[in-house]
């Protein structure tokens, strides 16, 4: 592995003084207009000493920013989903390879924990880097990204009957759903246009072949939510019923009534999930659903939040929870220490 020079030397050669140390950082903004790469240079003068050469971007370093913020409140703990929420709020959409944090005490030096793991930092790589500030100490706070496709910009929120436009990308293809559960997918090969013609939050994705290349939600009509979905207040504390309350949120955002549980529907997600060999289809069949018309989601991970991500958040599951009105059944295992859900929609 090769490392530029000029990270090698940081822990000499480009150390911050101690005026610079003690003025207060300055921050990028946490919050971004538009989806696109931001190389800069940092504002806080502290920062900028640590990564003079490297290409340091301001969406992603705002993301920093905003997690170390939240995080010296209480409000995160660095979870995947709460890293997300933060690259998109910035505006950046590719996918996020590191996070790391380090606390000192006010004005204190660069710890060298973080002149040491810059120095591993590959050259190429975006990097985000800030210093934050509270009443307790110093944090700096750093994410990586290493981007395998070149996007224009693209629009955090857009007007109904706008458009997103996309180059030419050989090999990588463009898949997408639209606020109602409609779902598209095309090869670019070729330039590609996607009309947006619904309001409501499009989720767009660009794969390739290692797999998710970029993934952004664009608000057509609308303003991006303030609010992050996994904080609404006064959510159950249970998986079950904090799960249903943010699937009825998600679809209550496009406009979408709220499902209506159906017992025999909830009896095989259970059974289902309780046996991973058993066949679904006869089991709908049998019970007089439509296997050819139902549509399922699952997940699994350490928290509620995380496994609805894998749902939410990708276009093959966010089709099945915006599906048109219908009966819906699901079933939560927390069983083996994991969090396991399987959702089942059938129409009326």
């Amino acid at each position: 592995m090769r490392f530029p020079i000029f990270l090698l030397l940081a822990s000499c050669a480009h150390q911050p003084s101690a005026t610079q140390l003690e003025a207060a950082p300055s921050l990028p903004a946490p919050q971004g207009r538009t989806f696109a790469r931001s190389p800069g240079i940092p504002s806080d003068p502290a920062v900028a000493r640590l990564v003079a050469g490297v290409r340091w971007d301001t969406a992603l370093s705002g993301a920093a920013g905003g997690l170390g913020v939240e995080a010296s409140l209480g409000a995160v703990t660095y979870q995947p989903w709460e890293i997300r929420e933060a690259a998109w709020r910035a505006g950046y959409p590719f996918p996020i390879r590191q996070v790391r944090a380090w606390a000192t005490p006010k004005a204190a030096e660069p710890p060298a924990e973080l002149l040491a793991w810059l120095a591993t930092v590959q050259e190429g790589t975006d990097l985000g880097l800030v210093r934050t500030r509270s009443p307790e100490g110093d944090t700096w706070v750093a994410l990586t990204a290493a981007p395998r496709i070149s996007l224009p910009p693209f629009p955090r929120e857009a007007r109904v009957s706008g458009e997103l436009r996309f180059p030419v990308m050989p090999g990588a293809k463009l898949v997408w759903t639209d606020p109602v559960g409609g779902f598209g997918e095309l090869d670019l090969g070729s330039e590609r246009v996607v009309p947006l013609h619904t309001p409501g939050c499009w989720l767009v994705e660009v794969r390739d072949a290692e797999g998710v290349a970029a993934r952004f939600p664009v608000w057509v009509g609308m303003s991006a939510p303030d609010l992050r979905l996994y904080d609404l207040p006064d959510l159950p504390t249970e998986p079950g019923p904090r799960a249903e309350v943010l699937l009825d949120e998600v679809r209550a955002l496009s406009n979408r009534d709220p499902w209506t549980r159906d017992a025999t529907l909830d009896l095989i997600a259970a059974m289902r999930l309780a046996d991973s060999t058993a066949a679904l289809v006869p089991a709908l069949e049998r019970l007089g659903y439509d296997a050819s018309r139902t549509g399922s989601w699952s997940c699994e991970a350490t928290t509620l939040e995380a496994c609805l991500d894998q749902v939410l958040w990708r276009p093959e599951g966010r089709r099945v929870v915006l599906a048109p009105e219908g009966v819906a059944g699901f079933a939560v295992d927390v069983s083996s220490g994991a969090v396991r859900l399987l959702g089942l929609v059938a129409p009326e």
